[in-house]
């Protein structure tokens, strides 16, 4: 059975956040502690961590980031998805489910959608119908060299710089 479960940083349990680190370990060499001084360090308390567990393991897991960006002059929130993560066997379904969810959450905020993601990645999040902004027209602290795509971006909107800090 698969439970789907939002949580916000400031109700996050010693218990998930145990999952989580251990969860993300499974994707990158960073220590146990590395990844919770990261979450500890870049998480404010409403940002959301969203929980996918399969029999009550973590399969998949997203980290979504309410900060603020420069867009068009104006300072907007937006929702900087942080970490799309699927257990290796069960990316197909599960992935497409991840995306699926991540795309309805950012829809029901009213807000723009912020990824950075690998060249690799690219023609999955397009799929769901995220677009990739020119890097010309990106500034970010520090500089990234990775792709930045965007989500739920009004079409009357032209983007032409967008700041924010990663």
């Amino acid at each position: 059975m698969v439970t789907i479960k939002f949580l916000n940083h400031k109700k996050l349990n010693s218990i998930n956040l145990k999952k989580i680190i251990e969860f993300k370990k499974t994707f990158w060499k960073f220590s146990l502690i590395s990844q919770k001084n990261f979450l500890k360090k870049n998480s404010l308390p409403n940002d959301i961590h969203l929980l996918i567990f399969k029999n009550k393991e973590l399969v998949g897991y997203s980290f979504l980031n309410f900060r603020k960006i420069y867009l068009k002059n104006k300072i907007t929130t937006a929702v900087i998805v942080d970490n799309v993560l699927v257990k290796k066997n069960l990316r197909g379904k599960l992935g497409i489910k991840l995306i699926k969810i991540i795309n309805k959450k950012i829809k029901k905020l009213k807000k723009i959608g912020v990824l950075i993601c690998n060249k690799r990645l690219i023609t999955f999040y397009k799929f769901f119908k995220w677009k990739t902004l020119d890097k010309r027209k990106i500034l970010t602290s520090p500089k990234t060299t990775l792709n930045i795509m965007v989500f739920n971006c009004n079409r009357k909107i032209k983007i032409s710089k967008i700041y924010f800090s990663i």
